[in-house]
């Protein structure tokens, strides 16, 4: 039989009753109750894809203690705000010479790779660049020359979002920012 359904797993609570925050970030067993509902949807043989429903700051807080991903326990899309980001899972092997070949799993989403071990204590990061977003990046410079104080300098370079720089702005009458 092939798989065909979708696991939905609702885990976007705020545990008010129990008084203790997320019910799916507390520990059952050593890990989060999470792993266990997205390890059983993940292991039903009808299941095709698992969807979570998180909080972003629970999906922070789950990579945070638990130092693990919505991917790495499973799931093959997470919702944020108004959609769902897939997550893309696929295995690369890297041949090394005078030894044996190293396969890597590898995960990402749309807003680039998940990639783990380079944070604190193996924190999972996604990484994307600002600069691949369309914006016109001269525009904020042109309002930044418009700009007439301090107050209308922070609006006038709200847009620039690469890549990242150091803006240091001084008014003649001793103001910085």
């Amino acid at each position: 039989m092939e798989p065909d359904t979708a696991v939905i797993v609702l885990a976007a609570g705020r545990g008010r009753r129990l008084g203790r925050g997320n019910k799916a970030l507390l520990e059952l067993g050593g890990e989060p109750l999470l792993a266990r509902s997205l390890r059983a949807a993940r292991e039903a043989a009808a299941v095709a894809e698992v969807v979570l429903v998180m909080m972003p700051e629970d999906v922070a807080a789950l990579e945070q203690r638990w130092r693990c991903s919505p991917a790495q326990l499973g799931a093959d899309r997470v919702v944020r705000g108004e959609g769902t980001a897939p997550i893309e899972r696929w295995s690369e092997t890297i041949e090394v010479r005078g030894g044996p070949a190293v396969t890597i799993e590898l995960a990402a989403t749309d807003l680039g790779p998940l990639l783990e071990g380079f944070g604190p204590e193996g924190t999972r990061l996604s990484l994307a660049w600002s600069a691949h977003e369309p914006f016109d990046p001269i525009a904020p410079f042109l309002a930044l020359a418009r700009a007439r104080s301090l107050a209308e300098v922070r609006p006038a370079i709200a847009g620039y979002v690469c890549p990242a720089q150091n803006l240091i702005v001084a008014h003649r009458d001793g103001g910085i920012l």
